[in-house]
């Protein structure tokens, strides 16, 4: 019993160390303490002495210390959830003043039912106005924070809007008629910026690079981890599943806390009359590549078994201005989050910006 009371101090000081982590990368989500970086560390290192001290008088056995060790993280997760729990994925993107932009709801007119969408405005200014358009399944705020930072960071307006079927839009999803939620976002965007992108992730890739090939005029398309055929397997399921372990989605820490982000991942059932894989049959983004004479930039994870490197390097090839990006270990859920792709993603519309002002 002595050396197990003896093991306590171990248990808080590694609690407190995870929490340190935690504070120094950011992941305000997984604080279990509300201490700045530099405190929680030196608790820790008191305690790491005082259980030194306690260890020598009391002969705390190596199993003791292993098991303290490693309840320490579960120990640090439950406290974060406990005292964190009041922290909702929602916080950065409700309507309002941030540090370091203005969010505000846009209501997109359209001829029949308008489209959803959030608007971020960068404090400093705007060189220009992005538009955001999610995969399958998700919404306009689905885990969709680290990229939207990212180009607000460098100037860009960011609009971030439901297709059809998907989160506040409530029109059914059909094709072609889903064409006309990214044509709409862009007559609006145009009306507040004179240069004006898509970037469109997975789904949203392929409803972007059609509406552009048939005539959609903008001055840059991006397109992230967009497949050109849809075929999801058990294998693929599971490397994606797997995503949940890599360091991009525990940063998602930094927006919110872990039980937040869980039911976030929930969302409501897409309501539409056409499948996702005859959906991307029929937007055939080969075809589109080939029609698109915007700058285009294509961006694919080695590790994606939805939307593989193969797909990538075929539109390469169909495109008139590709510009590929193979971000090595990224798979379909993380690219997304990725800062190396997010940097890469900045860099290119930050100089095309820049190019097509002089």
């Amino acid at each position: 019993m002595t050396g197990l009371l003896a093991g306590l101090p171990l248990l808080v000081a590694c609690s407190l160390l995870w929490d340190a982590a935690a504070a120094r990368a950011g992941w305000q989500g997984l604080r279990s303490t509300g201490l700045p970086f530099r405190s929680t560390l030196w608790l820790a290192i008191v305690g790491l002495s005082l259980f030194g001290g306690l260890a020598l008088t009391a002969g705390t056995s190596p199993g003791i210390v292993l098991s303290m060790a490693s309840l320490s993280l579960p120990l640090h997760i439950f406290l974060a959830l406990v005292l964190r729990r009041g922290l909702m994925p929602n916080a950065w993107t409700t309507e309002g003043d941030r540090e370091s932009a203005r969010v505000s709801r846009l209501v997109i007119p359209r001829d029949d039912t308008p489209v959803p969408g959030l608007l971020f405005e960068p404090r400093a200014g705007a060189r220009g106005a992005i538009l955001l358009v999610h995969g399958a399944g998700a919404h306009k705020t689905f885990y969709s924070w680290p990229m939207i930072e990212a180009l607000v960071e460098v100037g860009f307006v960011v609009c971030a809007i439901d297709l059809d079927g998907h989160g506040d839009n409530q029109r059914v999803l059909d094709f072609p008629a889903v064409l006309d939620c990214v044509r709409a976002a862009v007559t609006t965007l145009r009306q507040r910026s004179a240069w004006v992108a898509v970037v469109g992730i997975s789904l949203g890739g392929c409803v972007a690079a059609r509406a552009v090939a048939e005539g959609l005029a903008v001055d840059a398309l991006a397109l992230v981890a967009s497949p050109i055929a849809l075929q999801v397997t058990p294998r693929s399921a599971r490397n994606e599943r797997r995503t949940l372990l890599r360091l991009g989605a525990w940063s998602l820490h930094r927006y919110a806390g872990t039980l937040p982000l869980i039911r976030g991942w929930r969302t409501e059932r897409t309501r539409a009359r056409i499948s996702t894989v005859d959906l991307i049959r029929q937007l055939d983004l080969r075809d589109s590549a080939e029609r698109i004479a915007c700058p285009l930039w294509l961006c694919y994870g080695t590790r994606d078994l939805i939307a593989p490197v193969t797909h990538a390097r075929l539109l390469a090839e169909d495109a008139r201005q590709p510009h590929l990006v193979i971000v090595p270990r990224a798979t379909h859920l993380s690219l997304p989050l990725d800062r190396r792709a997010l940097r890469a993603l900045s860099q290119w519309l930050v100089g095309l910006q820049a190019t097509a002002q002089h």
